[in-house]
């Protein structure tokens, strides 16, 4: 399921990131190259703080409600399941976005 769930993301990802690039809103970045990934532990969840909060502080979409801190309580308190965060990163390696699931 996860793997599905993984895919299907990709693929969308993908099809957004073509549109932007078609209509040249990539920033000169080579938007093919990016990647994503899957992190579904809570050492993984832990290890992201840094690197989550400051994408959401350079965001248009900075809210409460979309901090590290506000989704990892969340999920201490009520979690059903697995937690899944699927991450995008540049060819650096840098996160450009993350989707809680």
């Amino acid at each position: 399921m996860l793997q599905a769930v993984s895919n299907g993301l990709t693929t969308v990802f993908e099809a957004g990131l073509a549109q932007v690039a078609a209509r040249g809103e990539h920033r000169g970045e080579d938007v093919s190259s990016l990647s994503t990934e899957v992190v579904s532990t809570d050492a993984g969840l832990a290890a992201l703080r840094d690197e989550w909060t400051g994408l959401l502080m350079a965001s248009k979409a900075n809210t409460l409600f979309l901090t590290w801190e506000w989704v990892t309580t969340w999920w201490r308190v009520y979690h059903r399941g697995q937690l899944h965060v699927v991450l995008v990163r540049d060819a650096r390696g840098l996160l450009v976005g993350l989707a809680p699931l």
